[in-house]
């Protein structure tokens, strides 16, 4: 894959999945899927669910707040994929587990953001959340993504080395990746305890989220390659006097 293919690839996935669910969570006015419908009845679930998953840990408090109203009227320009003002999770006051949801997205990305609630209840994916939030480790994890992609690139000979580029900046997004791919699960399940399972159309939205999140990585791939493969000097694109005594003359006299 070349790096302009990448570069290309990773945007149409970043815009793509977030053009699927755009309309879905931005949502200025309800319908009958609206998560406005549904809250009480995913909450129950939710806690009903985490308590079996993670008897040690039960859920005991959340702070559900919708997102405001000047925020849902403004909206998201086309040209943006930033959508977490309108469903996203967190910590409130005193550890506790919150989310931010706009009141008439579809149902499904509230049970995505209890999904979150519901994996951060668990022992691994506490670590794995915390990993993913930490802010320094975030701005330290983008720098060695572009910087491991570009290291291979610079360490391997010629520029078919995307596949090892993408590795590398894969291998860093590992916990944003896990944790999206977990509240995805756990959220269907929790639909599923709630008495409202997902659709196919819910599934597939969930689908284009995640999508989004797998175009990061490809992208910082693709920088971290075309910088790498600036420094790379390629041996076999280098002639030696065996094998062209005229050239290398030629060569070395300009060079003097």
């Amino acid at each position: 894959m070349s790096n302009i293919t990448a570069g290309l690839t990773a945007a149409l996935m970043s815009l793509g999945g977030s053009a699927i669910n755009r309309r879905n969570i931005t949502r200025k006015t309800p319908n009958f899927t609206s998560t406005l419908f549904a809250k009480d009845q995913l909450l129950d679930g939710a806690e009903r669910y985490i308590n079996k998953q993670s008897p040690d840990n039960p859920l005991t408090s959340l702070a559900l707040d919708y997102t405001p109203s000047d925020v849902i009227d403004k909206g998201v320009p086309f040209y943006k994929s930033d959508l977490d003002r309108f469903a996203q999770y967190g910590t409130a006051h005193g550890n506790v587990p919150a989310i931010e949801i706009n009141p008439n997205a579809d149902r499904v990305f509230l049970g995505h953001e209890l999904g979150h609630v519901a994996f951060g209840q668990s022992k691994a994916g506490k670590i794995i959340q915390e990993l993913r939030n930490n802010p320094k480790l975030k701005k330290a994890l983008i720098g060695a993504s572009v910087l491991g992609g570009g290291a291979a690139a610079a360490l391997i000979p010629g520029d078919d080395d995307m596949a090892q580029s993408l590795a590398a900046a894969s291998v860093l997004s590992i916990p944003t990746l896990v944790d999206e791919a977990e509240a995805s699960r756990r959220g269907l399940g929790i639909m599923k305890e709630a008495g409202l399972p997902a659709t196919r159309g819910q599934r597939g939205r969930l689908a284009g989220a995640y999508l989004s999140y797998l175009g990061a990585p490809l992208a910082l791939a693709a920088s971290g390659n075309i910088t790498g493969n600036m420094l790379d000097s390629d041996p076999s694109s280098q002639v030696s006097y065996e094998e062209d005594p005229e050239m290398y003359t030629q060569t070395r006299s300009t060079a003097y």
